[in-house]
């Protein structure tokens, strides 16, 4: 078959368009400034501003497992330690909020600048977290959330990530809580990766 000029011009367009729509969608997240060094993680909440809710264990006759804004909570420390941050003890962190689980960047600021510790904080909201399949067996978690670094001292957002909701491959079938801790560890190292690396000084 023949293409002709005009038929070029409509290909090369189309292209165009697709490469500019292929780009575009995922916008580059620039790294957390030169003065964040020391991140205190507070507990995760959920998309209307309420702690996570509890995960059902694997079958009724599990042992209680460790809840998702935990899990999440520690991974996002180990992930910021290997990348060079400072972490804030935990207990700290648990002294410090008091029991309270940040609905906003805002609550998140006062809960740190309140607790005088120096730190930027570490807010995270979970949009969705759920298995694709209606049963407690799966290969993939559908997760999305969003990440900031929030200034106590300002309030203001410095550092910001948000994830669209699409699946975690768990490289194998999971069960209940072992599935949320294998997507946990994947999420946060593709959420931080952005963060960049903190040279010891």
């Amino acid at each position: 078959m023949t293409i002709t000029k005009p038929g070029w011009t409509i290909l090369l367009t189309l292209s165009a368009s697709v490469l500019a729509g292929s780009t575009g969608c995922a916008p580059a997240v620039a790294p957390a400034p030169a003065t964040v060094s020391r991140i205190a993680v507070l507990p995760p909440s959920d998309a209307t501003g309420a702690p996570l809710s509890p995960r059902a264990p694997a079958d009724l006759g599990a042992a209680p497992t460790q809840s998702l804004g935990a899990i999440l909570a520690a991974e996002a420390r180990t992930q910021l330690a290997r990348q060079g941050f400072e972490v804030v003890d935990p207990t700290l962190v648990e002294t410090a909020t008091g029991g309270r689980v940040p609905s906003s960047p805002e609550m998140a600021a006062e809960i740190l600048r309140s607790a005088k510790l120096d730190a930027a904080v570490l807010f995270m909201q979970v949009r969705r977290w759920e298995f694709p399949y209606p049963t407690f067996r799966t290969d993939e978690v559908i997760v999305s959330l969003d990440a900031m670094l929030v200034d106590p001292t300002s309030g203001q957002v410095v550092w910001r990530v948000r994830r669209p909701a699409k699946p975690v491959p768990l490289h194998g079938v999971a069960i209940g809580g072992q599935a949320d801790a294998v997507a946990a560890a994947e999420v946060m190292k593709e959420v931080f990766a952005s963060l960049g690396q903190r040279l010891p000084s």
